[in-house]
């Protein structure tokens, strides 16, 4: 067995031939971009705070860069990443090398990593952060800052067990994040793992993932100290099929579900004022041009954009979709003027300043370490 790095969980050994995480996509999840919707003045919730300026309607991406000097110090996918004050945060995931000819070893992370964030969103180097590590090694899990916590929910452990746990980290008066802790009063009402988790109102929403109901909505009760009551399944708001790896975005009063395993669909719910949501129901008008699980997304300018993921093989490639004046879905399409520097998928994105980034993931062999931008022109 190949060393690796101490304090990263158990070990797992994985027969990988050629694409074998490709191949087996329901076996191993991807981490999850997050978003967050503006959220009304004592609600308990505060917005991941983010050092990004206005993107004017008209903006575009420019070409995909590898960034000089930064690189995450673990190579890791099906991790997640979330802005806590001026740092970018890289949470657990799993990370492997090929110790022989198809042989690969495959660990669960519970490190963490950190990027100091420069006012124009450029990123500093990538450290270790010790006293932040997670209490579970996992990857496959969501993460989400509400109020003056960031939370860790499900995934699956170094056994490939799926979770129902969740904890979570204080975040200090100075923006750095304290050390993780089990929060056993928000257990998951599902184990699940690839799946999506969204603040809508007041309330914190975990959807689909792979598990015993891959179409299942549940959600907790998010008090004023931003700590969160027990999960509770949400029939009404099930998914209409089932969505693992899978993207979410909050668009013109709907949260819309988009691609994920063996998916090109999108459907979407309507939501209320406090957070209720609507029934979800497929937008054949919206559908992704091909299947794309393990993907991201994000909003640029007037369209919509998805990066990467699985489709079959591991895409380098992105397509968009026009928004409306209102924030209403129009069709994807190709994007043909830019792509990512190399195939990704389990990857995490996230906009600083006037540049998207893309960090870590899997080429369907190998855990990456890299990290590359596009500028937002």
């Amino acid at each position: 067995m190949a060393s690796v790095p101490g304090g990263l969980g158990r070990s797992l050994l994985i027969l990988a031939i050629a694409l074998a995480l490709g191949a087996c996509e329901s076996d191993l999840p991807a981490g999850v971009q997050k978003t967050q919707e503006p959220l009304s003045e004592g609600s308990g919730v505060s917005p991941t705070p983010t050092p990004a300026p206005p993107v004017s309607a008209g903006s575009r991406l420019g070409a995909f860069q590898l960034v000089p000097g930064v690189s995450l110090g673990t190579a890791r996918s099906e991790h997640t990443s979330n802005v806590v004050g001026s740092y970018l945060y890289v949470l657990g995931g799993l990370t492997g090398e090929e110790t022989s000819p198809n042989l690969v070893e495959r660990v669960a992370l519970d490190g963490v990593e950190r990027s100091a964030i420069a006012s124009d969103g450029t990123l500093g180097p990538f450290s270790t952060v010790e006293h932040s590590r997670l209490t579970t090694p996992r990857f496959g899990h969501c993460s989400v800052v509400v109020g003056s916590y960031l939370y860790v929910l499900g995934g699956l452990d170094g056994d490939l067990v799926s979770l129902n746990t969740v904890e979570r980290a204080v975040i200090n008066t100075n923006g750095v994040l304290g050390s993780f802790a089990p929060d056993p009063e928000a257990a998951l009402a599902l184990p699940r793992y690839g799946a999506t988790c969204q603040v809508v109102g007041k309330y914190l929403y975990v959807m689909g993932g792979g598990g015993e109901r891959q179409n299942a909505t549940e959600r907790a009760l998010i008090r004023e100290d931003g700590t969160l009551g027990p999960f509770e399944l949400v029939p009404e708001a099930q998914a209409a099929s089932g969505r693992v790896f899978s993207s979410i975005q909050l668009l013109g009063g709907f949260v819309y579900l988009l691609g994920g395993d063996e998916e090109e669909k999108t459907e979407r719910a309507s939501f209320m004022t406090g957070g209720t949501l609507g029934s979800f129901t497929p937008q054949a008008s919206a559908s992704l041009t091909v299947q794309r699980g393990s993907a991201t997304s994000h909003v640029i300018g007037s369209a919509l954009y998805v990066l990467g993921g699985w489709s079959g093989m591991v895409e380098k490639t992105l397509e968009r979709a026009p928004l409306s004046a209102g924030q209403l879905l129009g069709s994807f399409s190709p994007v043909v003027e830019t792509a990512l520097t190399g195939a990704s998928m389990r990857h995490t994105s996230q906009v600083l300043g006037r540049y998207l980034y893309v960090i870590g993931g899997s080429d369907g062999q190998l855990p990456l370490k890299r990290v590359e931008r596009a500028r937002i022109e």
